[in-house]
């Protein structure tokens, strides 16, 4: 008798037992199965929040867009025509000379321009002379009424003092 009512509780134990063990698997399965479920939808929603984000930054961009086609042939014709640049070379070299530079300057390559982009000309100023002088010049060009763009500058001094200056850039034009 004993033994059968050892028993009886041995079966009853492995019973809970196993139940128990069920019951842990299957939550552990439903917080495995909610976690997912939850990445996924934290997923979705930065998704979400991104093509929105994006949506209104393209709004913007179509509204500045707008507003630049507006105004482009205004600046466009703030923009000197080819042929005006044919003073450009003599009143730099004027400039470069008031500062006490030797000097060149010489054109380049013509780019037209298009509805939305400005056409341009390359050009290559270079010289000798000291370096305050230079800085002097500089200032004085970017103060000129061309619009221009200073694309590289390169200088060279063998005494510290007086250098060799090569610049390239753009002049824009309409």
């Amino acid at each position: 008798m004993h033994s059968d009512f050892s028993s009886k509780i041995g079966r009853s134990i492995l019973i809970h037992v196993i139940v128990i063990a069920v019951l842990l698997g299957i939550a552990y399965w439903l917080s495995y199965d909610a976690t997912r479920h939850i990445r996924g939808m934290q997923a979705a929603q930065a998704d979400k929040a991104a093509r929105e984000s994006m949506e209104s930054r393209l709004e913007a961009l179509r509204a500045a867009g707008a507003k630049a086609a507006e105004i482009a042939p205004s600046v466009s014709a703030i923009l000197p025509r080819q042929d005006d640049l044919v003073n450009f070379p003599r009143e730099t070299a004027a400039l470069a000379r008031q500062s006490g530079l030797d000097f060149s300057f010489g054109f380049g390559a013509t780019a037209a321009g298009t509805t939305t982009t400005p056409g341009s000309v390359a050009f290559t100023m270079s010289g000798k002379g000291l370096i305050l002088k230079w800085i002097e010049f500089l200032k004085a060009f970017e103060s000129g009424v061309n619009t221009v763009s200073v694309d590289t500058a390169r200088m060279t001094s063998g005494d510290g003092k007086s250098y060799d200056v090569t610049v390239n850039g753009k002049a824009f034009t309409q």
